[in-house]
């Protein structure tokens, strides 16, 4: 994990990046525990990358991280 903060007004990905983290951690739910839920079905090494903009979001996975955390085409 980076040690600095991602500002979320650099990019798109980082907007993501810093939502998701953002969601998650309101939801209390772990990186593993996301990735787990039946909607989305990633690892959690794959949240952790998105989370710190190693990884791109997938449109599969940004429908999967709507519907469990049960918002509106949010991601």
């Amino acid at each position: 994990m980076s040690s600095e903060p991602i500002d979320p007004t650099s990019s798109a990905r980082a907007f993501y990046a810093v939502q998701l983290r953002r969601v998650r951690t309101a939801a209390r739910m772990t990186q593993s525990q996301v990735g787990g839920h039946p909607d989305v079905m990633v690892s959690g090494k794959l949240i952790e990358g998105v989370e710190n903009l190693r990884r791109a979001p997938t449109r599969r996975l940004s429908v999967g991280l709507d519907k469990a955390f049960d918002l509106a085409e949010f991601f």
